[in-house]
């Protein structure tokens, strides 16, 4: 869940308005709206620091779930750089295999075809 989420949470758990936290904070009603509506980035770790004590709630409530919401970032990116070598890696060997000589076209069609298959069952796989 985004900060922002998390902020209107706790604001109308506690019963508290944008203003009267922006007050508490010093700072524009303007900015606490624009945490809420996600209109812009994260604040800054001190930012988030004040929020927390001004509404007597642990900063870990503003930043547990974005750790783990980075680690699912981080495994499927990694998923996803996986996919993208795997096809690099089959289309450049079916590149290759068609600039070989013509006296082993045959035998290069038929291992092309099984590069091509494992490509299909790459994505199938890849996408379940």
């Amino acid at each position: 869940m985004s900060f922002g989420k998390k902020l209107k949470r706790i604001l109308e758990e506690k019963e508290i308005t944008q203003t009267e936290l922006a007050k508490k904070l010093n700072c524009g009603h303007a900015v606490i709206n624009r945490w809420i509506k996600g209109r812009s980035n994260n604040p800054k770790f001190e930012s988030i620091e004040k929020v927390s004590k001004a509404l007597d709630v642990p900063i870990s409530y503003f930043l547990e779930d974005d750790k783990e919401q980075n680690s699912q970032n981080i495994i499927q990116n990694r998923q996803n750089i996986k996919e993208q070598n795997d096809n690099n890696i089959v289309n450049l060997v079916i590149k290759l295999i068609e600039e070989k000589d013509a006296r082993y076209r045959s035998e290069f069609d038929l291992i092309k075809k099984d590069i091509e298959n494992i490509k299909e069952k790459l994505i199938i796989k890849n996408a379940e």
